[in-house]
């Protein structure tokens, strides 16, 4: 999402001849990586991270950590439940290690689990990785470079279903974040720190989440374009796309018939029309000009639906059991 928020922002700028394209930001529900079979509704949290050993004052490891899972455990069953995706989670406030390290949790220990607990799928917490690496960071109107510390969180987590003789997913998400060199403290600081953004990673692999999302509109150059714009803050997205139709159906060509296909994309998007979305966008498409900030908005809105629709059939699947209310 960054990654498209800054090409936006760079084609707003790049736009000096029109100041009526505009950002619009909205909150997206996007699918999870985990599909889980419709009798999964209650589910248990268990930590099987043995305690990370305690840090030295004053002493940043380069190389690789690990964070305590009972606090990512906990934090993790907390915010499926606040999702309300399933009917209840549990939580185990042991630690509880499979009897063979080296192979896991059998089937035996999870069918006993799942029993004990009164639940169809146990989610088991492996592994809280962290890793450090030492980098020199470049940033545009700096003299000299920026040391940094690139921290990394690495995850694992099992999901069983008892009955079946190996995990139904393993799930081992990435994420980092740089830190300046001289804010560092201890390691102590780094596993900490280490703890909501495992858990955040983690949740949005576990659960449909909502991200924030960014569309690049017209709002200026015509009357309808203004009315239009009433209507978005009013959030009537039926209205506005009524005026962007008038404006599209007389305007014979050029800048204004393009932009108003452009802006009916987003207009049916918002209305999750994503079919009639795509063939608006075509149609701006065919009123651009190979090479130019309407042609380069085209691509970046194409890419952006692309991935939408993609999202949508797994979100459908994964929402069905709330009747696709979302």
């Amino acid at each position: 999402m960054k990654t498209y928020l800054y090409s936006l922002l760079a084609l707003i700028g790049g736009l000096t001849s029109c100041a009526s394209l505009d950002v619009f930001t909205f909150d997206q529900l996007s699918p999870a990586k985990v599909n889980y079979p419709a009798e999964v509704q209650r589910v248990a949290v268990i930590n099987a991270v043995p305690d990370a050993p305690a840090s030295t004052k004053g002493v940043v490891t380069i190389g690789e950590l690990r964070a305590s899972g009972k606090p990512v455990a906990e934090m993790v069953a907390n915010n499926l439940a606040d999702s309300k995706y399933f009917s209840e989670v549990m939580i185990s406030d042991s630690l509880i290690r499979p009897v063979n390290l080296a192979n896991g949790f059998s089937d035996a220990e999870i069918q006993r689990l799942a029993a004990d607990m009164g639940v169809d799928l146990i989610m088991a917490l492996c592994d809280v990785k962290v890793l450090t690496q030492r980098k020199d960071m470049f940033y545009p109107g700096m003299p000299m470079s920026l040391p940094v510390v690139r921290m990394k969180v690495r995850p694992e987590m099992k999901l069983y279903i008892p009955g079946r003789a190996y995990p139904v997913q393993v799930l081992t998400p990435i994420d980092s974040i740089d830190w300046d060199v001289q804010a560092l403290v201890s390691d102590k600081q780094l596993q900490d720190e280490a703890i909501p953004m495992t858990a955040h990673l983690l949740g949005r692999e576990l659960v449909p989440y909502w991200k924030e999302a960014n569309r690049l509109y017209y709002s200026g150059g015509s009357v309808e374009m203004r009315d239009a714009n009433v209507y978005i803050k009013e959030n009537d997205w039926g209205g506005a796309c009524r005026e962007w139709e008038k404006l599209y159906q007389k305007s014979k060509s050029g800048k204004q018939k393009f932009r108003a296909a452009f802006n009916l994309v987003l207009g049916n998007e918002m209305q999750n029309k994503l079919d009639e979305a795509l063939q608006w966008l075509q149609k701006a498409a065919h009123e651009s000009k190979p090479d130019t900030e309407e042609a380069q908005a085209v691509k970046i809105y194409k890419e952006q639906l692309s991935s939408r629709i993609k999202e949508q059939m797994f979100l459908n699947s994964q929402m069905s059991r709330f009747g696709n209310n979302f």
